[in-house]
Parts: C-alpha cells; sequence; structure tokens
C-alpha cells in the first residue's frame, strides 16, 4: 500500500443535468450532471465526473454519488464516489482502478465552492 496522497480537486465547468426536479416530498434531485475540472498536489489529474444528488431544504442534508475519471500522461483512474452533504460541507468515500491494474480508496471533504481535499491509499496491484 503507497500513502496517503494528498490533493485539492477543484471543479471548473459544469454541464445542464440530463435530469432535475423536486418530488411529492420537496426532495431535489439532479440526474447526470458532468463535470470537469483538476486534481494539484501530491499528484496532478485532468479530472472529470458524473455526479448525482438528492438534497431535502427542509432538513439542509441530502447525498451525492456518481462516477468519475482521472486522467494524466501515465495513468488513467476510473470509479465511484459516494457521500453526504449539509448546509456547511460535502464529504464522503470513493474507490478506483487504473489502467495499470491498480486499485485505491480514498476520502473527499468540501474545502470551498466546488473545491475538494482529497486523500487515499493505492492498494497495490491487482492479480
Amino acid at each position: 500500500m503507497r500513502g496517503p496522497f494528498v490533493a485539492d480537486l477543484v471543479w471548473k465547468t459544469f454541464a445542464d443535468p440530463e435530469r432535475q426536479w423536486v418530488d411529492d416530498n420537496g426532495v431535489e434531485h439532479v440526474l447526470r450532471q458532468a463535470s470537469t475540472g483538476t486534481v494539484t498536489g501530491d499528484v496532478n489529474f485532468a479530472a472529470s465526473n458524473v455526479f448525482n444528488s438528492d438534497w431535502d431544504p427542509a432538513t439542509k442534508n441530502g447525498a451525492v454519488f456518481g462516477s468519475y475519471v482521472f486522467r494524466s500522461d501515465d495513468e488513467t483512474w476510473e470509479g465511484d464516489f459516494a457521500g453526504r452533504m449539509s448546509a456547511e460541507e460535502s464529504a464522503g468515500t470513493w474507490d478506483g482502478r487504473s489502467n495499470q491494474g491498480r486499485r485505491l480508496a480514498g476520502t473527499f471533504v468540501q474545502i470551498g465552492e466546488g473545491a475538494y481535499r482529497c486523500e487515499w491509499y493505492v492498494l497495490g496491484i491487482e492479480s
């Protein structure tokens, strides 16, 4: 196992979601919103994701989940993320695999608007 690696993820562009609605309970849903950004720190990547969320304005709590791709000249990582959000922050976990057969696991915590501090470990070579 190698790590932890620490880097900041900043989302820079946001496409319109494929679908967005409010259900009968007042929960706001966002489905398949693509975004692009950068990861800088211990490692550097171009980042993209497809984001989903469920937000309850009455409780000021919700869920975030989706998929991501991190690309560098040497390696491409793909995986999934899931977490919770509140009026104060968004935080969660993510995992993935690289095109070189390595696996990673990590966490993210919101540090600003569209910005997250990420920490992860590379778990080794898959057989």
